[in-house]
């Protein structure tokens, strides 16, 4: 008599609640769903003061946003690393590229197009001027186009909300996120360090935590050296540990097994290492937080359509757009429960449309020219890394 499926999915996941634990397998996890949560958390987190009910809450000196933020890192530093491995450095760069940057473009460019005229209108009545202002709509997206974004207001709005002139403050991310790209890309460039990975890349883990715990004189020089590239590099400095992290959780993937057990000593190390030195100490845990999350991606069992279909990015990077919009409608009003709603749920159809009609398309016009046979169209490849 053949298993019902009830007894499938136990036997599936029994074998990641006790010791010895299973490996993370590349066809079968949930780092689709995994991410698309780490971007909601990412919504909710700002739903509290873009809403004007709180300050966003914080454990240690770092925000639920920032968490999910770090997670996103791991994720993608092994992802991302085992792209690199399996491609030359103009082709790894390419994908690199095609996945952030024709969604951030139509997203600046929907900025400027439908979102920031909302908002003037609901400043002024009216859409004279709108083009004219000091900030105007074609410098927002001028300045932008780099990744590093410069200016974060269009013709002075968001105005009359809690968190006025910023109309998406989660891109400041993306220049971060292809920074590593490149460091890992040029890295695994060198000889040397592409054959002995797993004693190079968590050696560059360990420096980078180090600097981290030295980030004040680290900064002070470097605010004397490139006093306008300071707050970029401090952001890489807090990140790129967690974006390394996966990459070296990548290099020992093989031997790696993940149970309830290990993920229970991870967390509460993690969670010591927190409170004792909360400037460094995310830094430090990486790997196991990293761990924790992978063991997740064993154990919950994800959706079939988020295998091939990943909406997270665009989650990410519309949510406080929408967020900022709401709050002129007023929606914030209902209290903060039903304010973070419906901020999710309107941001989801953006997302899908990103997902649709900017970014699957891209990857697919990049794989076919590369001549891959049957791509998978995921976010950084949940079935392989792509």
């Amino acid at each position: 008599m053949p298993a019902q499926p009830s007894q499938v999915r136990h036997r599936m996941i029994l074998p990641v609640l006790v010791h010895p634990g299973v490996p993370l397998d590349p066809g079968r996890n949930s780092l689709n769903l995994l991410r698309l949560v780490f971007a909601i958390i990412v919504i909710a987190s700002h739903a509290t003061y873009l809403g004007g009910f709180m300050t966003e809450p914080t454990w240690g000196p770092v925000t639920p946003g920032r968490w999910a933020v770090i997670g996103f890192f791991i994720i993608s530093g092994y992802l991302v690393t085992g792209s690199r491995n399996s491609r030359r450095l103009g082709g790894f760069l390419v994908r690199r590229i095609a996945r952030i940057y024709p969604g951030f473009l139509v997203n600046i460019l929907l900025t400027v197009m439908v979102f920031a005229p909302f908002g003037f209108y609901v400043a002024h009545h009216t859409l004279s001027g709108y083009a004219t202002t000091d900030t105007t709509p074609l410098h927002y997206v001028i300045s932008n186009l780099g990744l590093k974004m410069t200016n974060w207001n269009v013709a002075d709005t968001p105005a009359d909300v809690p968190y006025a002139g910023v109309w998406n403050g989660p891109l400041w991310t993306l220049l971060i996120e292809f920074a590593c790209y490149v460091i890992v890309g040029l890295l695994l460039c060198v000889t040397v360090i592409r054959r002995r990975q797993q004693i190079f890349i968590p050696a560059l883990f360990i420096v980078s935590v180090i600097i981290q715990w030295q980030a004040t004189p680290v900064l002070d020089w470097v605010q004397a050296i490139l006093p306008k590239q300071a707050y970029d590099i401090s952001m890489l400095m807090q990140l790129l540990p967690s974006f390394l992290a996966g990459a070296t959780i990548y290099q020992f993937r093989s031997r790696l097994r993940y149970s309830l057990s290990g993920a229970l000593i991870c967390a509460v190390v993690s969670v010591g290492a927190i409170i004792a030195w909360p400037t460094w100490g995310p830094q430090l845990v990486s790997p196991l937080l990293g761990y924790v999350i992978f063991w997740l991606a064993c154990l919950v069992p994800m959706p079939r359509i988020l295998h091939t279909e990943d909406i997270s990015y665009g989650m990410y990077i519309y949510g406080f757009l929408v967020q900022q919009s709401l709050v002129l409608l007023g929606c914030q009003r209902s209290g903060l429960p039903a304010f973070t709603v419906a901020s999710i749920v309107c941001t989801l159809p953006l997302a899908i449309a990103s997902w649709v009609i900017v970014e699957r398309p891209t990857l697919r016009l990049v794989k076919a020219g590369r001549h891959i046979k049957n791509p998978s169209f995921a976010f950084e490849g949940v079935l392989q890394p792509s």
